[in-house]
């Protein structure tokens, strides 16, 4: 079975969770989470990487940054040694809470000085409506900073407002799940389309 040219890795708990699902799908997949009692949720992944002296950024993107500014020699090691033969590395994250939304723009800027030759794509999370004025205000922050990143490749925005207007009953942790799947397959459909050939090419 070949080996997918896509990486996936999640940064804060909702990038865990991603990769969890990727793992499951056959990608290469891996973790980055300043608080380790979530990242230990995310049991199909191996490759983690919990910053040190953290335990979670509550909601707050100063110390996601903060994280990355003093750990990444060992976050681009970790990186590094993580994934094989991608031509496509996707990092998933939340935009509106602390570790994955204060890390990930960063993160990605040094990666793709770091990884040449890789494509550098996100997984962003956009918060559904009815959560707190703070986390809208890091979503908003955070997407402004990725859309600065011009070298950045493929960005799929996973929206749970509209997987909660489909089922307005269902828990936050159902939406959750929905949506990391439903992009995830995506995701892998993308791949196993552009797997099939015709007389016209791709």
């Amino acid at each position: 079975k070949m080996a997918k040219s896509i990486g996936i890795l999640g940064v804060g708990q909702a990038g865990g969770n991603i990769a969890e699902i990727a793992v499951s799908l056959g990608f290469q997949a891996a973790l980055i989470n300043t608080n380790q009692r979530d990242g230990t949720v995310n049991t199909r992944v191996e490759k983690k990487y919990f910053v040190p002296g953290y335990s979670g950024a509550g909601q707050n993107r100063s110390i996601g940054l903060k994280a990355v500014k003093e750990n990444y020699r060992e976050l681009i090691d970790f990186v590094k040694r993580s994934f094989k033969n991608i031509k496509l590395l996707l990092v998933a994250f939340s935009t509106d809470g602390g570790t994955g939304s204060g890390m990930s723009p960063l993160l990605i800027d040094i990666l793709l000085d770091q990884l040449p030759g890789i494509n550098i794509g996100a997984i962003a999370v956009v918060p559904d409506r009815n959560v707190l004025a703070g986390n809208r205000i890091n979503a908003t922050t955070c997407i402004e900073e990725i859309s600065r990143i011009e070298a950045l490749s493929s960005v799929f925005l996973v929206d749970n407002d509209q997987l909660r207007k489909a089922s307005p009953q269902s828990s936050k942790h159902q939406i959750y799940l929905s949506s990391n799947n439903q992009v995830m397959d995506a995701i892998n459909n993308v791949l196993q389309v552009t797997k099939k050939s015709s007389l016209f090419g791709n």
